[in-house]
């Protein structure tokens, strides 16, 4: 029969093939649609009489002309599209849920009816909603009889939930139910599949799914499963998980992609992404690991169903296993490239040497079997170092490792046998990077090899293995150019040793702990999210259970160790925080200084003036300014920049918070100091709760309210408040208007007060029980549920992240950025082009960026919010969710569009691929729009760009012309400058700006993922103005990480090098979103040095930690280096004064950490020999004697074998042919594009 046009327009592919069959056998006109489909068939959808709406969202354009189309619409969730009464639309959804061909087929029919055709149809049959199903067993919704006869055909077994929607039973899509209930079965586990569907608020069909799991997987208000394996992706929010109680297993499936899409892309889809893996890790779920695809139907991905039961299973293992009996092996990270041998067990934040001899006492209490604990930190890196159980490097050879104690064990010919097991793909690129393993063995020539074995390096305390992470990139005693191999191949695979490792620890041990944040399994090569075989990360972690102890603060990196390595996460506490106070001396002279000049007292004023400048100019502070009153601004601008930087107090040893009520007041007052999107400032809320006018103080500090100067003022009332929450911490009594009335203030709102230090109050308890961080622990290693929990940043509001001790997840990339954070972008965006036009007197033509993470995670946009703004657009929200973005009126925008060249990490590629979408859109938005190019820059270089690149033959070029957005190759993550710096492969800071390029030409865009592109990259850098990234918190800040020199510094000393003049180099500072500023990079640094590396409280609070403060020590040194060999911004002084400091520190070093106090005075030396440093003869004559000193001191350590030791060996670009090969296309394009 032929009918008026019905459309169908739904989210599940299930009934929708079922609906076109019908369809087809009934002759009817029209159309079924998903609801990515409906664009492309809008014209057809205009045409309809009758329109069923199953979805929760559609696209805006398919929803406007739904809204104005004359056709009865029935709609649900998308109620502003329904126009039938409730009757026909309860009927309608009965049809559809119950499903079914039958079902399914009266549902179109009853449709045809409202179009005004009469038709006969039947009434909606009831299908069953939920149940148990198996293969073998048939279904059923009694699970006494299911199990009954489950136990008489496979016996008794440890059972696992299967949860699954009711769809892929109801409609026979059941290969990847039934490719798991097989390979559980092989394993010898039992199991449980339940189908469900949610119950439907306007029918009432189906059931909550917690009842469901109730009903099927309860007995006496108990879970009779292990494990639950949930298929139901976002559908996991509505789990209790507390009432569960068990771990939740949620594997991946795109319902987007085949799988051979899949095989060829860079990991799952985006949505896939979104649904099937962030939305579960808020419920705590683990192991994202791919199982299957979908074309037409779902199609099962066997080899890694096959690895994802084997993981179920040595989980559950776990669980069942006596704790004595139970082999743990705990792998230190320890960064090979900052020194291997003072690098021991770092990890962000964290004293790692004290808190595994903590972990170890706890282990042992708690029935696992350890022996011969160490007394504390230090002592333990002394059997590391004594027994050299680590990997071989400048000081230690294997030669050592193996005389001294320090192997546990050799691996030969088993490794062979190994390395077949890994997929062959994966072999050929190990056998190309690094030899056969036959060879490799048989002549001795890889690293950690001895007598044709592989040295597994490391210390036995029981059931107990402590070992350090191998390296990824290099092998052998040596770190010079030729030896680091990452260095000329960004994608390079892990060396065989890496591999005999981690096989070995997978056969011999039954859970893996990698300790402290970060390491390197989960960067190394492959798929971005969902992962294959030949993943480096997957075949590296094996089927061992996996569990990572990192910082609640870093969920940038702590997602990538979620899911690229199958981690559950244990996070633990950001160490406590306070503002620095440093200066002190400058800051009382000019206090002294105002009161003088607002006595009158001008003889005194003067003395005191003099004073200032002498002690500015022994402090190495510039001044510009000359008139008297401008340098005292000026003096006090800059003592307010240092003295308000956040410093952390020591580390934090896990599971050891602060208890000290004077140290929790402070740690409390510093966290909710400035005003964020989710809270406002403390000190603000004080002062207003007093009667002071809060701008008025802060912005005029010098000035005098009351004959009190504004600074002490604001400095009294926040030493009130600190001494008030003491004591309510000390659980003493506080009397608010007498204390502050004692020091002078009258109180106007107590209550306000009150709120606020119970607030605090509250905030100093959570963090006091982050001792749960090491029950944490214990659960994860029991195979317990481990809960989940938010994190962030407490500086940025995010209180919810304490306590610590949980799975930490992160936010929902489809809401950023989010409103919030949009008003603050334009604010950045607006400072930072004032900045540049008062400076230059122009606006910048391209700024470009550094895009981490970091923005997404702990800003919410901030710094993506800047760049639309930049750009002169904006976003479009539907329901908080971001939809798109919209060009602003040149007329509104009141300035040119300024374009942007963004250079985003590995990790903002692959978890928050929607910022790529977002920019791409807005960069071609703004290409299209008909405006004048001196008003739309970016117009005006893609039409530069397609005539260069034209003539520069490359094909595609009006593609080429508009990418703004580079990256390193798809799986490859960083920026390589630090791999040259901390190798020493470089000899000029154009090499440096070449390498940078080489790790970062590859183009992303909607439509194109990893395209390399150097030619494109290169053209952008040369129209780059201004470089820019936003500091968002001082938990992590420029020396932190060698990522920010490689990242920000590479990037300048390409621009540098390639225009052959200094650019710009800022960093915006969002700390306090009331008070944003756009600092000089040089500036920064010298922040950074003032507050922490030339603090001698930060200095004497580190070295608390002995050995791991002294790496804390070298690794800033190090990076601070860095910046000076990527941008020449760190001052002679800075290097003077550190040489000073630490140098008298030398006992200390020889004590806790000689090769800390190496790495320090060899780069030291290397800044002088490169000529970063100009330092005088003496200081020179005084580094070398130090450095002879200590490296005398290191060579009596030294065993048999070959070393490296302090020499440094310069290999750069040209020395190495496989580098220089890999240079080629880079050289090429650099002088073409130069020479223009």
């Amino acid at each position: 029969m032929c009918v008026t046009m019905i459309s169908f327009i739904c989210y599940d592919a299930r009934p929708i093939q079922v609906l076109k069959e019908i369809f087809k056998e009934e002759k009817i006109d029209g159309l079924v649609l998903t609801d990515r489909e409906c664009v492309d068939k809008i014209n057809t959808i205009k045409k309809s009489e009758v329109i069923f709406v199953f979805t929760s969202s559609l696209p805006d354009e398919c929803i406007n002309v739904l809204k104005n189309i004359d056709a009865k619409i029935i709609s649900y969730p998308l109620e502003e599209l329904n126009n039938v009464d409730k009757e026909v639309l309860i009927k309608a959804r009965k049809y559809y849920i119950y499903g079914g061909k039958e079902n399914l087929r009266n549902l179109v029919k009853f449709l045809i009816n409202l179009s005004g055709k009469e038709i006969k149809y039947d009434e909606p049959k009831k299908t069953l909603i939920s149940g148990i199903y198996h293969p073998e067993l048939g279904v059923t919704t009694s699970k006494k009889k299911y199990l009954e006869k489950y136990v008489e055909k496979y016996g008794k077994r440890p059972l696992v939930g299967i949860i699954f929607w009711r769809n892929e039973w109801l409609y026979d899509d059941l290969t990847q139910i039934n490719m798991l209930i097989k390979y559980l079965e092989n394993e010898g586990l039992g199991v449980i599949p339940i189908f469900t569907y949610t119950k439907d608020p306007v029918t009432g069909i189906g059931m909550e799914k917690m009842e469901v799991i109730k009903k099927f997987l309860f007995e006496k208000n108990r879970p009779i499963v292990d494990a639950i394996i949930s298929l139901i992706s976002f559908g996991i929010k509505d789990f209790d998980v507390k009432k569960l109680n068990v771990p939740i297993f949620s594997p991946l499936r795109s319902w987007y992609q085949s799988i051979e899409e899949w095989k060829n892309e860079n990991g799952v889809d985006y949505l896939t992404q979104v649904y099937g893996v962030i939305l579960p890790e808020t419920k705590g779920a683990i192991e994202p690991i791919f199982i299957g695809g979908r074309k037409n139907k779902g199609q099962g991905y066997e080899p890694n169903i096959k690895y994802f039961v084997k993981k179920v299973k040595n989980w559950i293992k776990l669980r069942k296993k006596p704790r004595k009996d139970i082999k743990i092996a705990i792998v230190l990270i320890s960064p090979p490239c900052k020194g291997l041998e003072g690098n021991i067990g770092v990890g962000m934040g964290l004293d790692v040497p004290e808190s595994v001899v903590k972990v170890l006492r706890h282990l042992k209490k708690n029935g696992y079997k350890v022996k011969n604990i160490p007394e504390n930190g230090e002592e333990l890196i002394k059997m590391v170092l004594n027994k050299r159980a680590i990997s071989e490097f400048r000081w230690t050879s294997v030669e050592d490792i193996v005389s001294n104690g320090g192997a546990v064990d050799f691996v030969g010919k088993e490794y062979i046998n190994w390395f077949k097991e890994l997929p062959k793909q994966l072999r050929k690129k190990i056998i190309k990077n690094w030899g056969s393993p036959d060879e490799v063995l048989k002549n001795n020539k890889g690293g950690m090899i001895y007598n044709n074995k592989f040295v597994i390096p490391g210390i036995k305390f029981g059931n107990v293995l402590l070992t350090t992470q191998p390296k990824f990139g290099c092998e052998g005693s040596k770190c010079d150019g030729k030896t680091c191999k990452i260095l000329h191949d960004p994608n390079i695979v892990p060396p065989h040793h890496w591999w005999a490792f981690y096989k070995w620890i997978s056969k011999n041990y039954d859970i893996l702990i990698h300790f402290g944040t970060h390491g390197s399994l989960e960067f190394r090569p492959g798929k971005g999210v969902g992962l294959s075989p030949a993943c480096v990360p997957e075949a590296s972690i094996g089927e061992i259970p996996h569990v990572y102890v990192y910082i609640v603060s870093n969920p940038m990196e702590g997602v990538i160790a979620k899911r690229r390595s199958y981690a559950t996460i244990v996070d633990h506490l950001h160490p406590p925080m306070k503002y620095s106070e440093n200066l002190e001396e400058l800051d009382s002279l000019i206090k002294q200084y105002v009161k003088a000049r607002n006595l009158g007292d001008k003889k005194r004023k003067r003395i005191i003036y003099e004073n200032i400048l002498d002690k500015a100019k022994k402090e190495n502070i510039k001044i510009k300014s000359k008139e008297e009153k401008k340098v005292i601004e000026e003096l006090h601008e800059y003592l307010e920049f240092i003295r308000n930087s956040e410093i952390n107090v020591g580390l934090h040893i896990f599971a050891t918070p602060p208890e000290d009520p004077k140290i929790l007041s402070e740690y409390v007052f510093t966290a909710m100091s400035h005003d964020t999107s989710l809270t406002t400032s403390i000190n603000k809320v004080l002062l207003e709760s007093l009667g002071f006018d809060y701008n008025n103080i802060i912005n005029k500090p010098l000035d005098f309210t009351n004959g009190v100067m504004n600074k002490e003022i604001s400095e009294k009332v926040c030493d009130i408040g600190k001494k008030l929450l003491k004591d309510i911490i000390s659980n003493k009594k506080i009397e608010i208007v007498k204390k502050f009335k004692e020091e002078g203030f009258q109180v106007k709102n107590e209550k306000k007060i009150r709120n606020l230090l119970n607030k605090a109050a509250d905030l100093s308890n959570r963090i006091k029980k982050c001792k749960k961080e090491i029950k944490g622990l214990i659960k994860a290693l029991n195979f317990e549920f481990v809960e989940p929990g938010p994190s962030g940043s407490l500086a940025r509001g995010k209180y919810e992240i304490i306590p610590t001790g949980r799975n930490f997840y992160a936010v929902d990339p489809t809401e950023i950025p989010t409103k919030a954070a949009w008003k603050i972008g334009v604010k950045t965006a607006e400072k930072l082009l004032k900045f540049y036009k008062n400076k230059y007197g122009k606006f910048p033509e391209t700024v470009g960026q550094v895009l981490w993470s970091i923005d997404g995670y702990k800003a919410d946009g901030e710094q993506l919010s800047q760049i639309l703004y930049l750009l002169g657009v904006k976003p479009k929200w539907k329901n908080d969710k971001v939809v798109g973005v919209e060009v602003i009126p040149l007329n509104k925008l009141k300035r040119p569009r300024i374009d942007v060249l963004v250079r985003i990490s590995g990790i903002t590629r692959d978890t928050l691929p929607n910022y790529i979408e977002i920019i791409d859109e807005a960069v071609k938005k703004v290409i299209k729009a008909k405006e004048p190019l001196h008003k739309n820059y970016v117009k005006k270089h893609y039409i530069e760009n397609l005539k260069e690149l034209s003539r520069m033959g490359v094909k595609r070029a009006k593609e080429f012309a508009k990418y703004r957005i580079f990256s390193t190759p798809p799986g490859a993550y960083g920026a390589g400058v630090n791999y040259a710096v901390e190798s020493s492969a470089w000899k000029n800071k154009e090499e440096l700006g070449k390498i940078w390029i080489k790790w970062s030409d590859h183009a992303y865009s909607k439509d194109r993922f990893g395209v390399k592109a150097p030619e494109s990259l290169t053209l952008n850098l040369r129209k780059v103005d201004v470089i820019t990234r936003n500091h968002v918190s001082d938990e992590h800040e420029l020396t932190n990480c060698c990522g920010y020199f490689a990242f920000q510094g590479g990037f300048k000393a390409a621009v540098d090098t390639l225009r052959g003049k200094k650019t710009e180099t800022l960093q915006v500072d969002t700390r306090d979103i009331s008070n944003i500023k756009v600092i000089n990079v040089k500036k920064e640094i010298e922040r950074i040095v003032r507050s922490k590396l030339l603090n001698d409280e930060w200095i004497k609070n580190m070295k608390k930690h002995g050995y791991r403060g002294a790496n804390e020590f070298s690794k800033k040194i190090l990076h601070l280096y860095g910046w000076q060999s990527t941008t020449g911004l760190v001052n002679d002084w800075v290097f003077d004064n550190i040489f000073k400091k630490y140098s008298k520190m030398k006992e200390w070093f020889k004590k806790h950490n000689p090769y800390a106090l190496e790495e320090i005075t060899r780069r030291l030396l290397e800044a002088y020999e490169r000529k970063l440093w100009k330092a005088d003869k003496k200081t020179i004559r005084s580094l070398k004697h130090l450095y002879m000193e200590i490296e005398s001191t290191l060579e009596d350590e030294v065993g048999k074998g070959e070393i490296q030791g302090g020499i440094i060996n310069i290999y750069s670009i040209n020395d190495v042919d496989n580098w220089k090969n890999n240079m080629k296309k880079v050289e090429k394009v650099w002088n073409i594009v130069k020479g223009n």
